[in-house]
């Protein structure tokens, strides 16, 4: 069995007007759980029984990791029963800004078990510059007791293998972020990706099973899409269902 949630930046312009309505069409969307992108001024009880009651699951959050009181952090987020929280980005674009950002995480990690919360790292297609012969996604996650929320569509706007990629991690793997790419993504503004899961050029099925060998799908898909060109719910409900049968 597998999670199948949706990153909530996906409809951040919803969320601003309908906080918990745009939560209730997530659930008719066809979700099981969802990741935040910010908690709107909500405090964890009010957001943990408004979800309990529409039927999602609260399992993870975007959160910087490399700044801020993360003992705060960890204490909201362990009351909000999240499973993981993510560093949508730190520094990383000199050797010595990852080797920064890759001990703020193992400072991190501890602080955020002892409320049974996993970290990771979310990327985007930044990090696959490399330093020494290594990606910078691989130094920042260097020894650190956390998962990687590969995001597959930047992986490969990256110019990167995406399944090589996640069988070389092997069960490095966190919840992914499934999103498919339009034909033309290579000169497309990385913001328009538009297409939803299964109409695009990534194999995403075949990454579905090398997770599901790797014994890393259970812990979930999260969809994440930039833009759309037909109206969001549509689009969501469609990258939901298109999931639930790849996963089957």
């Amino acid at each position: 069995m597998s999670i199948i949630g949706l990153q909530l930046y996906s409809i951040r312009s919803e969320m601003e007007k309908d906080f918990f309505g745009s939560l209730e069409k997530v659930k008719q969307a066809g979700y099981d759980a969802v990741e935040f992108a910010g908690f709107y001024g909500h405090s964890a009880e009010e957001l943990k029984s408004a979800l309990a009651s529409i039927g999602l699951t609260p399992y993870s959050a975007h959160i910087e990791l490399h700044k801020g009181d993360l003992a705060e952090i960890a204490k909201f987020t362990g009351e909000l029963g999240l499973k993981y929280v993510i560093a949508p980005w730190a520094p990383c674009d000199t050797l010595e800004a990852c080797r920064a950002s890759n001990a703020a995480f193992k400072a991190a990690a501890p602080i955020f078990a002892a409320e049974g919360i996993t970290i990771g790292y979310h990327n985007h297609w930044t990090e696959f510059v490399k330093y020494n012969g290594r990606y910078a996604l691989d130094i920042l996650m260097d020894g650190v007791d956390g998962v990687y929320q590969i995001d597959i569509g930047w992986v490969a706007k990256a110019g990167v293998d995406v399944l090589e990629y996640i069988c070389e991690l092997g069960d490095k793997v966190g919840p992914i972020h499934a999103k498919d790419l339009n034909a033309d993504y290579v000169t497309r503004d990385p913001e328009d990706v538009n297409v939803t899961i299964g109409e695009g050029v990534l194999d995403i099925k075949a990454i579905v099973e090398q997770l599901r060998a790797a014994g890393t799908l259970s812990r979930g898909l999260i969809v994440e899409q930039e833009a759309f060109t037909v109206p969001m719910f549509e689009a969501l409900a469609h990258n939901a269902r298109a999931l639930k049968e790849m996963v089957g």
